[in-house]
């Protein structure tokens, strides 16, 4: 996987891992704790960093922690980012 690619989805990570703090620390009115909304950005985040790291080309929340669980790649498919891939010309 191109530098480029792999920069994109650490980038992704980062956002979401910030949505995920901001989520956490947030308690609207009515003291509602928003920090278990937290869970799935987090997830994502940290997903994405480990593509991002490893180089995983797939469906990073899917594919990439299976895969370095497992030792081997974990086949996932993934639209949007081979369509961001493809805008951004971060092809193979």
């Amino acid at each position: 996987m191109p530098q480029a690619a792999r920069v994109a989805r650490l980038m992704a990570g980062i956002g979401f891992l910030v949505l995920a703090g901001a989520l956490a620390t947030r308690e609207p009115s009515g003291a509602v704790a928003l920090w278990p909304l937290a869970i799935v950005p987090t997830w994502f985040g940290i997903s994405h960093l480990i593509a991002g790291v490893i180089g995983y080309r797939g469906c990073p929340e899917l594919g990439a922690i299976p895969s370095v669980m497992l030792g081997r790649t974990v086949p996932t498919s993934c639209r949007p980012w081979d369509r961001l891939d493809q805008i951004l010309r971060l092809g193979k």
